[in-house]
């Protein structure tokens, strides 16, 4: 793993001056972070664990919470929380008991209806990427696009960020493009269910050969 001092030492000697390169480096990495939601990429996925007291209708979720990745789910059960369709639906469940449904407000999950006893939320969850402020700051994404943020920083102070649309459109267009020649490659997923096999005793000659 590697940290933000590599970062900075490999593009020192083509930066010139004294620049504090922070704030690029960051800007580099949520241009990549984007990316990755967009291709709904595992390497920004967290485990979502949520645990809510006894009576309580509400538990805190993770400072870096960005969104639900799927359906969140009760610790211990075989079936998942769904959305809460509407008020009415809330408005139907008077006491405590077994949560059927959630919804999401700020950082905060609601249940309803409240749980009965202390229960723990779990799930995936769409997980925003940590600030770079300190050399010894470990870089995500296992140093995949270490080369990318790295020329990122270089065109940040080369070109500069001027805030002309041109040129942060061309920065973020660069990394995004190195994000989509990996990205694919990486998250393979398994079909949802197993195909049946062909049931050939039910095959005859005809209906095999025409």
């Amino acid at each position: 793993m590697s940290q933000a001092k590599d970062i900075i030492d490999a593009v020192a000697h083509r930066i010139p001056g004294t620049h504090n390169l922070y704030p690029a480096i960051n800007t580099a990495i949520r241009y990549v972070a984007k990316r990755l939601f967009w291709h709904k990429s595992d390497l920004i996925t967290g485990a979502l664990s949520v645990s809510v007291a006894a009576a309580a209708s509400t538990g805190t979720l993770p400072s870096d919470f960005w969104g639900l990745r799927g359906y969140p789910y009760m610790n211990g059960k075989t079936w998942h929380l769904n959305p809460l369709p509407d008020l009415i639906t809330k408005l139907q469940y008077t006491s405590s008991g077994e949560p059927r449904y959630y919804q999401i407000k700020g950082q905060t999950i609601y249940l309803t209806p409240a749980t009965g006893s202390a229960i723990t939320i779990n799930g995936d969850y769409w997980q925003r990427t940590t600030a770079i402020t300190k050399l010894t700051d470990t870089m995500p994404w296992f140093e995949m696009f270490d080369d990318v943020i790295q020329e990122f920083l270089i065109q940040w102070y080369a070109v500069g960020s001027k805030d002309a649309p041109q040129n942060i459109a061309a920065l973020q267009g660069y990394v995004w493009e190195a994000v989509d020649m990996i990205v694919p490659f990486r998250d393979k997923t398994a079909a949802p269910e197993i195909t049946e096999a062909v049931d050939w005793s039910g095959m005859t000659e005809e209906s095999m050969y025409g």
